[in-house]
């Protein structure tokens, strides 16, 4: 598979990690001062779509553990809010399941995305990738 870099800095994985670890953790503590009320799932998309599409799959399941780690623990300091004690653990077996789901189709659709670029630059008959020359030539028709 061919991937191109738009960028080249070694600094750039790291950072989109701790930033996506650092926002999971504020979602959760605006989770915990939103009160159970609120569901904010769709915000914690955010960080495990961006750590998911610039570093990688594994990347990705780690901000959606924390993601998830991160709502049950503001649902478990509201434990007093629910009926049952495992409804928390419940909900967040969920809910992490569907950051893993979602971590899964982004990165499948990255490597779907990545492979379509490199198979418009190929030739089908011969699967090679054309001569940059041949690419810009142009003919000229003359009339005679």
């Amino acid at each position: 598979m061919i991937k191109e870099k738009i960028y080249d800095n070694k600094y750039l994985n790291p950072f989109l990690i701790i930033l996506s670890f650092i926002l999971s953790i504020m979602i959760g503590v605006i989770r915990f001062l939103t009160g159970p009320e609120l569901a904010l799932s769709l915000f914690y998309l955010f960080p495990i779509a961006l750590v998911t599409w610039n570093v990688g799959r594994g990347a990705g399941i780690i901000i959606s553990i924390t993601s998830a780690l991160s709502w049950l623990m503001a649902d478990l300091m509201m434990l007093n809010s629910f009926s049952n004690i495992m409804i928390p653990f419940l909900n967040e077996t969920f809910r992490l399941i569907v950051f893993l789901i979602i971590t899964y189709i982004i990165f499948e659709l990255k490597n779907a995305l990545e492979k379509h670029k490199a198979l418009a630059g190929t030739d089908p008959l011969t699967s090679q990738v054309p001569d940059s020359k041949r690419k810009s030539k142009s003919y000229q028709i003359v009339a005679g």
